[in-house]
């Protein structure tokens, strides 16, 4: 083969590119393994290593897209700053990767600083001013995360930062919220953990940081009403007594307007609005269809609120969790016996750690997990060292056998 003058070389070597690039080169082994392995294999390595898998070729990189954003992206977390945003951003700009976004966990850095490197405007009263343009930022992103129905709000400290300056987890609520509002989101779970592990009160909502955002409006109560798993840990009360009461009322709002709920979870922290709260939700039609309810951490509460709130849910109430807290007197042996006889849908119940007032810790100490409640079921048993010895203060049951199974706690309870 000729070449042209002064070419040479160039043409030599455009000619060893064209063939090299028409060889045909056998896939690699992994290559021609079925889907269903590459994923088995793929969600069995670390994330570090499943993103260097990824990126071994385009055959396997779109393989295991699929699998990558089932067990990536289901729950994705972020602290609301100008990278959060521009991450999510990405995501949500792809059509494939966005459907599996399912959970937004919004939590502070390690820094305590919410929403860094973005300019966030404040009304003259303290709170959040809406509309805003970051507000706006964020809900473009989250309107494209077709999936995404189920928004948690974390603090892992009991205070809140002084500074206006900077977006506190307060503030936070008042973000989603307007978010959920104004895009009518359609939101099935809603989490509000400002109750770090390990301690107890001083776990405010601070609602000079809670916009006076209308819950009525038609875009908020419209999306609020597909909501079925509602869980609000704070300290439900206040040493001012205005923070207080409007503590109390936003917090029975976010339960009332919930009109499909099926899971409740409230932990009041020992906060001094617990017995406001039981009573006026004993008076909500929209807990007539709750399955399950958690209350933790309540005292100083009538003797009537606990069981107008249980007669309100007791025709669909499967599942009873009674934690940290206390009662006038014998209340929960009456609340026992009710529970046995007037709950027909009933097949799960756990006691942990409850007190009677004047009376002392409730325990049950003829019980054990060797008692059989049927052929196929029995208690569980968890025992706490006291002065005396071990103490039975955390039970549960679930199964078929309700009304025998709490008939045999009533006949084991006593106060210590």
């Amino acid at each position: 083969m000729s070449y042209p003058k002064g070419n040479t070389l160039f043409y030599k070597l455009k000619s060893l590119w064209l063939l090299r690039t028409s060889q045909k080169y056998p896939p690699s082994l992994i290559c021609m393994m079925p889907v269903e392995i590459l994923e088995a294999i793929a969600i069995r390595l670390k994330p570090s290593d499943f993103c260097a898998l990824r990126l071994t070729c385009r055959d396997i990189y779109e393989r295991t897209a699929h699998s990558f954003g089932r067990n990536f992206l289901k729950t994705v977390h972020i602290d609301l700053s100008r990278n959060a945003i521009e991450r999510l951003s990405k995501v949500a700009e792809n059509p494939y990767l966005r459907q599996h976004v399912q959970l937004l966990v919004i939590e502070e850095p390690e820094d305590n600083l919410f929403g860094r490197e973005i300019s966030w405007a404040r009304h003259p009263s303290g709170y959040l001013a809406i509309p805003q343009k970051a507000i706006q930022q964020w809900q473009t992103v989250l309107c494209r995360l077709v999936n995404c129905k189920g928004f948690k709000i974390r603090r892992e400290h009991s205070f809140e930062s002084s500074h206006l300056s900077s977006l506190r987890s307060s503030d936070a609520i008042t973000v989603v919220l307007s978010i959920i509002s104004e895009a009518s989101i359609p939101v099935s779970a809603f989490a509000i953990h400002f109750k770090p592990k390990g301690t107890i009160g001083n776990n405010h909502v601070e609602m000079e940081c809670i916009s006076p955002l209308d819950l009525r409006k038609p875009g908020f109560t419209a999306a609020w009403g597909y909501m079925q798993d509602l869980s609000l840990q704070y300290t439900m009360g206040s040493d001012n007594a205005s923070a207080a009461s409007k503590n109390a009322d936003w917090t029975v709002e976010l339960v009332q307007y919930a009109t499909r709920l099926i899971k409740l979870d409230l932990n009041f922290d020992l906060g001094d609005q617990a017995d406001s709260i039981i009573h006026r939700l004993s008076t909500l039609n929209s807990l007539c269809q709750l399955q399950e309810l958690t209350l933790e951490n309540f005292s100083l509460v009538s003797e009537e609120a606990l069981p107008d709130l249980l007669y309100t849910v007791r025709k669909s109430l499967q599942t009873i969790s009674l934690s940290f807290s206390t009662l006038p007197g014998e209340c929960w042996i009456s609340i026992l016996q009710s529970l046995g006889s007037k709950f027909p849908s009933l097949n799960s119940i756990n006691l942990q750690l409850l007190r009677g007032t004047s009376k002392g810790l409730l325990h049950f100490p003829r019980l054990s997990e060797s008692l059989d409640v049927d052929e196929d079921t029995g208690f569980t048993v968890v025992q706490k060292k006291r002065r005396r010895g071990l103490l039975n203060t955390t039970v549960g049951y679930s199964g078929p056998s309700m009304g025998k199974a709490i008939w045999i706690l009533v006949e084991c309870a006593t106060f210590d």
